[in-house]
C-alpha cells in the first residue's frame, strides 16, 4: 500500500505521535525501496538486510520527524531511504561488515511490527537528548518538525533563514550523532 501525497501531512502526524501502525506502514511501504538497493549494490549479498533496513529507516525517519527535509510527496521520502541505502551498502562494504546469514529475508517473520518497535524505541532515546536542550534550540527543533517553513521561523526569530538552517543542522548533529 502507497500514501498518496495528499495524506503526507496526516501521515507524518501519525508518525510523530508515534502510532505504532503508522510506524509499521512506514516500514512496510518503505523496506522494499531499501531491498531495491540492496539487489542493485555490488556485494550486498554478504550483508545483513535486517540491519541495513533499520540503520536505514531509522536515519530517515528521524531526521524526517525532525524537519531536516521539507517534504511535499512521497516520492521525496523514497528518494531519501534509496540514497541513504546506497550509502549503507557503500559503507558497510567499505568496512567488511558481513553478517553470517546471507541469505536474510526481511519479508519473513513479523520484521515490519518489530523494526517498527525498534523505531519508536529509537526515537524516544532522541526525545530524552532532546529534552537536554537549551529552550531556544528545542524550539526550533520542534517548530521545524512541525513543518513551520524557514522564512516564517526567521521572521519569528529575527534572525535570517540561514543561520536558522545551519543551527538546526548543528542541533540535529548533536542530538543524532550520539544516535
Amino acid at each position: 500500500m502507497r500514501i498518496a501525497d495528499e495524506e503526507l501531512v496526516s501521515w507524518l502526524g501519525r508518525l510523530r505521535r508515534r502510532e505504532v501502525d503508522a510506524v509499521e506502514e512506514f516500514v512496510r511501504v518503505h523496506q522494499s525501496t531499501v531491498e531495491s538497493c540492496l539487489r542493485s549494490e555490488a556485494l550486498s549479498s554478504n550483508l545483513d538486510a535486517d540491519a541495513v533496513t533499520e540503520s536505514t529507516l531509522s536515519h530517515v525517519l528521524t531526521r524526517v520527524l525532525l524537519g531536516q527535509y521539507e517534504l511535499s510527496e512521497m516520492g521525496q521520502v523514497d528518494r531519501l531511504i534509496a540514497e541513504r541505502a546506497r550509502t549503507q551498502v557503500r559503507e558497510a562494504s567499505r568496512l567488511a561488515f558481513r553478517s553470517a546469514d546471507t541469505e536474510t529475508d526481511i519479508l519473513r517473520g513479523p520484521f515490519p511490527r518489530r523494526l517498527a518497535d525498534r523505531l519508536i524505541e529509537s526515537f524516544n532515546r532522541v526525545e530524552l537528548r532532546i529534552t537536554a536542550l537549551q529552550p531556544g534550540d528545542r524550539a526550533l527543533l520542534y517548530d521545524r518538525a512541525r513543518g513551520t517553513d524557514w522564512a516564517e521561523l526567521a521572521a519569528d526569530r529575527g534572525a535570517p533563514p540561514e543561520v536558522l538552517r545551519r543551527t538546526h543542522a548543528r542541533i540535529l548533529n548533536a542530538i543524532l550523532g550520539a544516535a
